[in-house]
């Protein structure tokens, strides 16, 4: 068992104790192993708006995310990218536009990064969304 990988050395620990001790609760083990065999969780991301792009109009982008592990406790940030740049202080979950321009047209990828305080482990997972507008 490699310590270095949290996750996995985790639920070593609870089989661990789990077995020293006098449980019998033979489904308990079969969850834990389970966590063990099909790996530490995955983060899928999606970047969606509900309102068509146009110039000179308001305009949102909402990112998204679930863990493919429901129980999987963790905190998330959120940091996007306009055509691969990173843009700066846009660390929200919505990325807002007051007034839409042609300049504003192209490719916005949020990311996710997962942390979880309990297992020490950080996920990643990236979505995005081309916005079109007119003449572009």
């Amino acid at each position: 068992m490699n310590k270095n990988n949290s996750y996995y050395y985790y639920y070593y620990c609870i089989l661990n104790i789990f077995f020293r001790g006098s449980h019998s609760n033979t489904d308990l083990v079969f969850v834990i192993l389970n966590k063990i065999l099909s790996g530490p969780p995955t983060i899928e991301v999606d970047v969606t708006s509900n309102i068509e792009p146009s110039i000179g109009s308001s305009y949102h982008l909402i990112c998204s995310h679930r863990t493919s592990d429901a129980n999987f406790v963790y905190s998330a940030t959120f940091q996007w990218y306009f055509n691969g740049i990173l843009l700066p202080d846009t660390s929200s979950r919505l990325l807002l536009f007051s007034v839409l321009s042609l300049s504003d047209a192209g490719n916005y990828t949020c990311e996710v990064t997962a942390t979880s305080n309990l297992l020490g482990i950080l996920i990643n997972g990236t979505g995005s969304h081309l916005v079109r507008l007119q003449g572009t």
